[in-house]
């Protein structure tokens, strides 16, 4: 069933560093072909377009200008509207612009607001949610989707349903929100139940967005409204007004909005869902040896179990080794227990404070941004190298 009155919005503009080789500055893991043939930003667009979805609003970084284009005209996107932010202001910013430019098109325009690195196994579950998210966003609530728990995680963040909302079948309220908690904690709240893990996706009607954005947050309407209406426009990219925009507070919807609003809803969804945050969450969703070992690229294992094994570039040979992950690309090589997989952006971060050159494009099989000599655009932004 098409949907074309709902307007996805795709965020793209996170830096992923938690998955460094592959994930790069100028090439971050929404780009990259992680879980698949496909990169998850274009996996993202499959999934909306077989929604029968409008054409998205997509929010991304200037320096990805050409990436995000390229993978749109790749995924048959025809009329997206690209806002490219000078730099991440976080998620608040984000969704305040595309709801500027969705009531900009439609005063009455409905969002379904998605991160654009994720992974989703089960995509005809989200559907059976959006009917409930659309009833009760027509009601006035600003709709947040639940994934239901399937194991005490530490990575994600958490919702507590509270009652069910009178008429609006599968939509409830929110108790609260909650961040990622202790090991103990996630396990309380598995057994108590009613908890649910916080997916980052939205369901809003664009102008209740920007009034309960004025209340909860005003300084953030203020500055995304004025970056908005002086933004440059060129073609399918709109390029919001530097100054004001950088001077936007850096927060989550969630914290900014989320957690204020008194219009609160959670519709919980049961997806085969992961935010891809780490190495092991990769390792979830790609075939495993009968030794427990993910093998990508070109890589051997003896005596091995247990283990991450990916090349981007040279051979890679692991031998009696356990519980490891092993991550190699052209220009750089990762080898780190599982259990510290989650402290690779420590890597990122000593990098950028010594001024090495983390930003440095490996090579992939999805011909990445570094690959490019030159590029312009053509009228339908259709990217061409010039050689």
């Amino acid at each position: 069933m098409a949907h074309p009155e709902i307007r996805p919005v795709v965020l793209a503009g996170g830096s992923g560093t938690r998955l460094w080789p592959i994930s790069r500055s100028l090439f971050p893991k929404q780009f990259a072909a992680l879980a698949g043939e496909r990169s998850l930003f274009e996996q993202t667009l499959q999934r909306l377009a077989a929604l029968g979805l409008a054409d998205p609003i997509v929010v991304g970084n200037e320096e990805h200008r050409f990436i995000l284009a390229e993978q749109l005209r790749r995924s048959g996107i025809e009329h997206p509207v690209i806002l490219l932010e000078p730099e991440g202001r976080n998620t608040a910013g984000a969704i305040a612009l595309a709801a500027h430019a969705a009531v900009a098109k439609d005063p009455d325009a409905k969002l379904f607001v998605v991160p654009s690195d994720h992974w989703i196994g089960n995509a005809e579950e989200l559907g059976r949610g959006l009917a409930a998210a659309a009833a009760a966003a027509r009601a006035g609530r600003m709709v947040a989707f639940g994934i239901e728990p399937r194991s005490p995680h530490t990575g994600y963040g958490y919702i507590r349903a509270g009652s069910a909302i009178a008429g609006i079948e599968g939509a409830r309220s929110i108790s609260t929100f909650r961040e990622k908690p202790d090991a103990a904690t996630a396990a309380a709240w598995l057994a108590e139940g009613g908890w649910l893990w916080n997916s980052g996706m939205f369901f809003l009607r664009a102008r209740d967005t920007l009034g309960e954005i004025v209340s909860a947050a005003p300084e953030i309407a203020m500055r995304a409204g004025a970056a908005f209406d002086a933004a440059e426009r060129d073609g399918d990219f709109v390029r919001p007004e530097k100054n004001s925009f950088l001077t936007m507070p850096s927060l989550s919807f969630d914290v900014a909005v989320m957690e204020k609003t008194s219009r609160g809803a959670v519709v919980p969804i049961a997806l085969d869902w992961t935010d891809l945050g780490d190495w092991d969450a990769i390792q979830s969703v790609l075939p495993v040896d009968s030794a427990g070992n993910t093998l990508v690229g070109d890589v051997f294992a003896l005596d091995t179990t247990n283990t991450i094994l990916r090349s981007d570039g040279p051979f890679v040979a692991a031998i009696g080794i356990d519980n490891a992950v092993v991550v190699a690309t052209d220009d750089a090589v990762l080898v780190t227990a599982r259990n510290a997989s989650q402290d690779v952006k420590e890597v990122v971060a000593r990098l950028k404070r010594e001024g090495r050159p983390e930003a440095n494009i490996h090579t992939s099989e999805h011909r990445p941004w570094g690959s490019y000599r030159s590029l312009a655009l053509n009228e339908r932004f259709r990217v061409k190298e010039i050689v």
